[in-house]
């Protein structure tokens, strides 16, 4: 195989990637209000809640389910600006770094937007622009993680994007 036909791979392996992790988006966004709740509850009793006292006030845990659900939106959206930009980067988009940052982040933030206006039409949900900036900071954060490791890992043909994919694998189950 040669060297073109490997990039042509790993960008569509990468395609492949950013759609199932929009896909996977989406349907968080699509559980109604009491089934996203219920999952976000039950990580903080099965975690965050088993190192905790007995006697914890319902305010502080709502505020820990609070803080729980924008990490996790946090979370999601770093994973997908990772992907973005190891795409945008692929492709060679634009010749600066910092170009290529840009365009992730400006990715990041319109799907961001598309799922608060998909919130809008599920029972028990809102589309908020606070959660806009909430996930394109998440966004921002993978996009700064990736472009950090691929200039730590300068290589050959875009073996930094492998170390990027490698890297993100471990985190995503």
């Amino acid at each position: 195989m040669d060297m073109t036909q490997k990039i042509q791979k790993k960008k569509l392996i990468l395609w492949i990637l950013i759609f199932a992790w929009m896909i996977t988006i989406f349907m968080f966004s699509a559980q109604n209000g009491d089934e996203s709740s219920e999952l976000s509850q039950g990580f903080l009793r099965a975690f965050i809640l088993r190192f905790t006292p007995d006697n914890i006030s319902e305010d502080i845990v709502n505020m820990m389910e609070y803080i729980i659900r924008k990490c996790a939106h946090m979370t999601e959206y770093a994973v997908f600006g990772i992907l973005i930009f190891c795409q945008i980067k692929l492709y060679r988009l634009f010749e600066k770094e910092w170009n290529r940052i840009v365009m992730a982040v400006i990715c990041v933030m319109i799907y961001a937007s598309t799922d608060e206006i998909h919130q809008l039409f599920v029972g028990g949900r809102s589309g908020r622009f606070t959660d806009v900036l909430i996930d394109t900071a998440g966004g921002f954060i993978g996009i700064m993680a990736a472009a950090f490791i691929a200039a730590r890992h300068q290589g050959k043909n875009g073996g930094n994007i492998c170390i990027i994919l490698r890297l993100l694998l471990l985190f995503v189950p």
